[in-house]
């Protein structure tokens, strides 16, 4: 699962998704909290099989993504 905190912008969570899709990881849940202060929590969960880059990868790769203000690995590690 992935905890991140995403800014309140047209296609931040569209591009999130997408680059998830592009590391191979099939997602399982997303839970967004409303938006406060520009920004909104989201809580995706994911499954990842041998085709999927490693976790630590797929963490360095969102976290560069525009619109992510924080970006937690929250299990799986």
């Amino acid at each position: 699962s992935i905890y991140t905190i995403l800014r309140d912008e047209p296609g931040v969570l569209a591009g999130f998704i997408s680059s998830l899709h592009s590391l191979n990881a099939n997602i399982l849940t997303v839970n967004q909290s409303i938006p406060v202060d520009s920004v909104a929590s989201v809580t995706i969960s994911l499954r990842l099989t041998e085709d999927t880059q490693d976790v630590m990868t797929i963490k360095n790769i969102l976290s560069k993504l525009k619109g992510v203000v924080e970006l937690k690995i929250i299990s799986g590690e």
